[in-house]
């Protein structure tokens, strides 16, 4: 059963076409993924650096703004603390 306005031939070459933009799609992200895996080593090294230097950043910033508030204190000035822990 046909019907009217309906051509078969252009219904298939639109479906191919998009099954082959899915295709290309798929490998694009396929060869991504490969590319952009970094080994599961380097990935270690480098958060466990990013760790440290996180933790050193922080105890920096904990001894900076705990000596102010010490000083403040010391010359009789009232502090707000915005300290968030």
């Amino acid at each position: 059963m046909f019907r009217i306005g309906f051509d078969p031939i252009l219904e298939a070459e639109q479906r191919h076409e998009e099954i082959m933009r899915d295709v290309e799609r798929f490998n694009l992200i396929r060869q991504a993924e490969q590319c952009g895996r970094p080994k599961s080593r380097s990935s270690i090294k480098i958060l466990a650096l990013l760790g440290r230097r996180m933790a050193i950043l922080g105890t920096n910033l904990v001894e900076r703004y705990d000596e102010r508030l010490e000083v403040a204190a010391g010359n009789g000035q009232q502090v707000a603390s915005d300290n968030c822990y």
